[in-house]
């Protein structure tokens, strides 16, 4: 009825089918559009909790002991450490380097080494360490009590938040905007209402789009 309404056509005929086909079509659409940020939105969550759960393991690692996961025995297990009996030394044990550790002279190196578990640990450590020194620019007051992985896991929902969370303002102008349009709607015909609800599907997928 809304499409013969709105072209002026016989109902039925095939100018009103293909209208509402695309009534149909949007409606799909949005949908899809719909479910397309629910699954970004789990797979946002999904990421987050993998990246806070690598961060809480770094922020665990103990840099010198033989522990197998100390970052001590994994440079020693990469190849750049080496440990040397020595009396002398507070230990007995005393490091060797035997390769420099390096983080990629080119585009192609760095990239390659992004996936490297000890570079990752590595680079982690010393972004924390100009952090949570006091003479560097940052800094904090006091590094003995202070997490690092604590501060940016809140961050990182910080970003989440402002991604999926609809913020006060967007509320207010929808109120605004869509409380006229009920009132005097409300009022009308249904095939104007049905119109009407057409035409704020259309104004919203290509607001998308």
């Amino acid at each position: 009825r809304l499409s013969s309404w709105l072209l002026d056509v016989p109902l039925g005929s095939p100018e009103a089918r293909e209208l509402s086909e695309s009534f149909e079509l949007t409606h799909i659409i949005i949908f899809m559009l719909l479910a397309v940020l629910l699954v970004q939105a789990a797979a946002i969550l999904a990421q987050a909790r993998s990246v806070s759960d690598t961060w809480d393991e770094y922020e665990r690692t103990r840099a010198f002991g033989a522990s197998e996961t100390s970052l001590e025995t994994r440079l020693v297990r990469a190849g750049y450490l080496a440990r040397m009996p020595n009396p002398a030394a507070p230990r007995g044990t005393e490091l060797l380097v035997k390769a420099p550790f390096k983080y990629g002279e080119s585009l192609l190196e760095r990239v390659a080494l992004r996936e490297d578990p000890l570079h990752k640990l590595v680079l982690w450590r010393a972004i924390r360490h100009e952090f949570m020194t006091p003479c560097s620019k940052i800094g904090v007051s006091s590094p003995s009590v202070f997490s690092f992985e604590s501060y940016l896991c809140t961050r990182l929902e910080r970003t989440l938040d402002s991604l999926v969370e609809v913020d006060i303002f967007t509320w207010c102008l929808t109120l605004v905007v869509l409380t006229p349009m009920v009132y005097f709607g409300v009022n009308l015909p249904f095939i104007a209402i049905e119109g009407l609800q057409c035409a704020f599907a259309w104004l919203l997928l290509a607001a998308a789009a």
